[in-house]
């Protein structure tokens, strides 16, 4: 049961929530439980004494692990789901976003969800009447909206189902992910709606995997971890200890295999290793130094081969990349190393002074080539792909909505009056 808080300041507050779950084999196995009165199943613990009051106004994201007990949280909140133990308090009309096309009819049209979908969220037939054309506009599905939902693409389900929710007009807000679906354009539509929802005092309860979304929307974050509120507090903190926690669970670095050397071994690597300023290990700090110490050992004499580093996002996107024969000097020209092997071990050593990669986890390719510029990667003398993985977090305040950051200056002043004409009005 929800009721409202005492306190009028306080529109949310959440005490000692607590939800067991029940998981059996078989759906037979909770019959049998019935009937042999003998335990048939395995219990697991979704949310451990869960406290926090959200004011009117207040962005809050909440971020963790899958599994950490976001979404059965917002679904209590919702009130699709029951607490085992605990207290919600709620003030205001309140509207939820969960997982994509929850409460679509998928055989009734794209017009007909919408009215469902507004009573569902407590407007009035009239209302959405007075209010459909805005919502269809919204959407922009109107080519489809007269279609059955169950032929929309999960883009369109997430399109129709933002713009009811924003039709609201709610004084709570619960947003669980659904950002994660859809075109850019449309997320960034959305993204600005939600801003302007904030800005007119409504209170935001944000649950996404997108830090960089979480810290422009929410000043506030918690971060659950297997169900407890292990971090509650300014956005910034949390985000940067909580991508620190997931980087090193995950192991920010990790080692080549050598069943994955490519090209004709003529120059072989033998080890890669990273040094630089590290939180923990292969965890390194945005704006400090880098080093790529590449060990080889050359089965022949070369003066033309060519070390080739590149660094790329986990999705697979190159973000930086250099050779030996083509690199930046500390002016931003154009510079080239000259590099020659003979027979035996060398040390390569790349140093980037001031890594420019913002939070995020990145990998490694190492290839040698026996000249610059080598068409395929099957001439190079050898190639390692993903051959060391490392992560990237920031010590500062800011949180970036890009891959990478760089010194910028700034110039702003008055403009003359013969200069004023150019001026459109």
């Amino acid at each position: 049961m929800i009721t409202a808080p005492s306190d009028h300041k306080v529109v949310l507050r959440v005490s000692h929530l607590s939800k067991t779950f029940k998981v059996y084999s078989r759906p037979a196995d909770m019959l049998l439980e019935r009937l042999m009165r003998r335990q048939r199943h395995r219990t697991i613990r979704a949310l451990r004494d869960v406290s926090f009051e959200l004011k009117r106004g207040e962005a809050v994201g909440v971020i963790g692990r899958n599994g950490a007990g976001k979404t059965t949280l917002l679904k209590i909140l919702a009130g699709i789901l029951v607490q085992e133990q605990g207290t919600v308090e709620m003030r205001g009309k309140q509207a939820a976003i969960l997982e994509l096309g929850m409460g679509f009819h998928p055989d009734f049209t794209g017009r007909r969800n919408i009215y469902i979908g507004g009573m569902c969220l407590g407007m009035h037939y009239r209302d959405i009447e007075r209010n459909i054309d805005a919502i269809i506009d919204f959407s922009e599905l109107h080519d489809s909206i007269d279609l059955p939902v169950k032929t929309y693409s999960s883009g369109m389900q997430a399109r129709l189902m933002f713009s009811i929710a924003f039709s609201v007009e709610p004084e709570i807000l619960i947003v669980d992910e659904a950002l994660a679906t859809g075109d850019i354009a449309f997320v960034e539509k959305c993204i600005r709606r939600i801003e302007q929802i904030i800005r007119s005092g409504c209170t935001v309860l944000l649950v996404s995997h997108n830090t960089n979304l979480l810290a422009r929307l929410a000043r506030r974050a918690i971060c659950l971890d297997y169900g407890c509120i292990v971090a509650d507090g300014p956005s910034e903190s949390v985000i940067k200890q909580y991508e620190i926690n997931m980087y090193a669970q995950t192991g920010a670095r990790e080692a080549f295999h050598a069943d994955e050397h490519l090209g004709d071994q003529k120059v072989r690597v033998l080890d890669v290793r990273l040094r630089g300023q590290e939180v923990q290990d292969g965890i390194f700090v945005h704006g400090t130094y880098l080093a790529v110490e590449v060990d080889v050992y050359s089965f022949i004499e070369s003066e033309t081969a060519n070390f080739y580093i590149a660094i790329h996002r986990m999705d697979g996107l190159c973000v930086w990349t250099a050779t030996n024969s083509q690199h930046l000097n500390a002016n931003y020209q154009s510079v080239a190393t000259k590099c020659c092997v003979k027979p035996g071990r060398h040390r390569v050593t790349l140093r980037i002074e001031r890594l420019p990669l913002n939070s995020g986890s990145y990998y490694l390719d190492v290839g040698i080539e026996p000249y610059p510029n080598v068409a395929t990667v099957g001439e190079y003398h050898d190639y390692l792909p993903r051959c060391c993985k490392f992560s990237i977090v920031r010590e500062d305040s800011l949180i970036l909505h890009k891959i990478c950051d760089t010194p910028s200056s700034w110039t702003i002043c008055a403009v003359g009056a013969s200069e004023a004409r150019y001026v459109s009005r």
